[in-house]
């Protein structure tokens, strides 16, 4: 792979992480998070499934969370 290349890969990279949106899950029991990128729901198993904006994973039964919201930057 050239040097153009992998500093255009790497850019674009770059690009997209800083376009991903923000997002505040907010639980029935008061517990709010701010998410990197919209919080993915998994039919199977009920969940909602994010990474907060700290380090992990969080999933959240659907029946637990009150509110999804984009955040506006």
């Amino acid at each position: 792979m050239t040097i153009k290349r992998t500093v255009a890969i790497l850019a674009l990279a770059l690009f997209l992480a800083g376009c991903a949106n923000t997002y505040r899950v907010t639980t029935y029991e008061g517990k709010v998070y701010e998410t990197k990128g919209k919080p993915q729901f998994d039919e199977e198993t009920k969940t909602y499934r994010f990474k907060p904006r700290e380090e992990g994973r969080v999933i959240v039964p659907q029946k637990d969370v009150k509110e999804i919201k984009e955040l506006v930057d």
